[in-house]
């Protein structure tokens, strides 16, 4: 019972107390893409503490043609855990282990599935709508660039394939800029799209909208965002030298 106890510990301790202090340090707003990139890194490792410590309780349980055809470091790794595991109360914790493995997985399956499927809704909607309210101009970067006749200063992106997608600015924005402070806001949302950071925000979101429960979730999941524009604005003025 020492693996999956020192899994569930594991899991436990760092979705529950590891994300208050991380969301309260000063030095994620120098480095954010470091902080993201451990954000990530703490909520992957409770999800695979909470599969691996269920896998571990269903280990003895499982068939011989299962664990037979894993590489030489995981069989020894079975034995080794067969050995542990090898009590008569073991096979009773063997289902209740592979259902919270199974559950893990399948509820950030679907919550992923979900949260993606939302998004590509919405991205065609605005799409649509940017195509008929909208005045597509040419990008310098290989991505569309779309002026929006409205009053209202505003710029966005809309994420597309391998990096590229749309940038949509307001013609009140273009009023409102100065060309160097245009420069900045376009490399921003450039920045947006080319590291991808609707991925990075789309991973957080899952998690939380599957675990809601779990503090570190719903930290990582109000913090990435905040972190992402932060580290677009360092792109954005390394890239415009302004």
């Amino acid at each position: 019972m020492t693996t999956p106890l020192l899994l569930f510990g594991i899991a436990a301790l760092v979705g529950g107390l590891v994300g208050y202090p991380l969301s309260r340090a000063q030095w994620t707003r120098q480095a954010p893409r470091l902080a993201v990139a451990l954000w990530h890194a703490l909520c992957f490792g409770v999800v695979s503490s909470v599969v691996l410590g269920g896998m571990a309780l269903a280990l003895p349980a499982l068939p011989s043609v299962v664990t037979g055809g894993l590489s030489d470091f995981l069989a020894r790794c079975a034995i080794a855990l067969r050995a542990e595991l090898a009590a008569p109360q073991s096979l009773l914790l063997a289902v209740p282990g592979l259902l919270l493995a199974l559950t893990t997985i399948g509820r950030v399956v679907v919550a992923g599935a979900t949260t993606s499927r939302e998004a590509r809704r919405v991205r065609r909607g605005q799409l649509d709508r940017l195509a008929v309210a909208g005045r597509r101009l040419r990008g310098d970067h290989g991505e569309a660039l779309v002026l929006l006749m409205d009053d209202r200063p505003a710029a966005y992106c809309l994420p597309g394939r391998r990096g590229r997608g749309t940038i949509v600015i307001s013609s009140g924005s273009l009023d409102l800029l100065a060309d160097d402070q245009l420069r900045l806001v376009l490399a921003h949302e450039r920045a947006h799209l080319r590291q991808r950071h609707h991925v990075a925000a789309r991973v957080s979101g899952t998690l939380s909208d599957a675990f809601g429960w779990v503090p570190l979730f719903r930290l990582a999941a109000r913090e990435i965002p905040v972190l992402l524009e932060m580290a677009a604005d360092d792109q954005a003025m390394h890239t415009t030298g302004v």
